[in-house]
């Protein structure tokens, strides 16, 4: 579903369902990121405890957090590397020492600090170990060619729109370019003339995978405070078709 086809359902469910209000674009814009980030926090909550209860990390991941796996090459210094501003969960970490490949496994500060009290601690070497602090704190601490993968905060929704001659507003899909008319209206409110240079979208549509859309647009809803089934989300999207075929 796009940015647009959420939000007529929304705004359809809404009209029925809140006498009578719907979203502006600025308030659709505002709810989407914050549903955004709690949608995503939600799910990798839901991915950790099954995880936890010994489902299988790499199936899961395909279903509910792969777009969001990411691989970073970082620089190592002083035996830290710092925490990328997406990060939200550790996948796995890589590094080279002493001219083998060796997997980096992640513990609390308790563990690390075991580690150091340890008479066995000789074994690091063997067995390197990452701790999260304020960085990521790498034991041995001159381990290269680090490889790390971890799940990202999935993009910002941006719906960008502009306001036509009539007063209508336009949705811009992502990568559109819109060639101005005399009186249009951009997103921000800067009104434009015949000549001004072309326009870029700026919509970003959800990064989850389409089986999420519709859970998605429930925990709009959610936020908006009408609470509803996928069953009845699905009835609510056949009325909208059965309404626009007899238009």
């Amino acid at each position: 579903m796009t940015l647009q086809e959420i939000k007529t359902l929304v705004d359809y469910i809404s009209n029925k369902s809140l006498y009578g209000n719907t979203m502006s674009e600025n308030e659709y814009n505002n709810v989407l990121e914050i549903v955004n980030v709690k949608f995503f926090k939600n799910k990798l909550e839901e991915f950790k405890l099954k995880v936890a209860n010994g489902l299988n990390e790499d199936m899961l991941s395909i279903n509910m957090l792969n777009e969001f796996k990411s691989i970073s090459f970082p620089t190592i210094s002083g035996g830290e590397f710092s925490i990328p501003a997406d990060y939200q969960y550790f996948i796995s970490l890589y590094g080279t020492y002493n001219g083998e490949k060796k997997k980096v496994r992640l513990i609390d500060e308790d563990e690390f600090s075991n580690y150091f009290g340890n008479i066995m601690a000789s074994n690091l070497t063997h067995t390197p170990v990452v701790v999260l602090r304020s960085n990521f704190y790498v034991v041995p601490n001159d381990i290269t060619n680090l490889q790390f993968a971890y799940y990202k905060l999935p993009a910002q929704p941006i719906y960008d729109y502009y306001i036509d001659v009539n007063g209508n507003t336009v949705y811009l899909t992502a990568g559109a370019t819109h060639v101005w008319v005399t009186g249009e209206i951009d997103s921000s409110g800067t009104r434009h003339t015949t000549g001004d240079s072309n326009y870029s979208s700026t919509t970003v549509e959800l990064e989850y995978n389409q089986d999420l859309h519709w859970e998605f647009t429930l925990a709009i809803l959610e936020f908006l405070g009408v609470k509803l089934s996928r069953e009845d989300l699905f009835q609510y999207s056949k009325a909208i078709q059965t309404e626009e075929k007899q238009i």
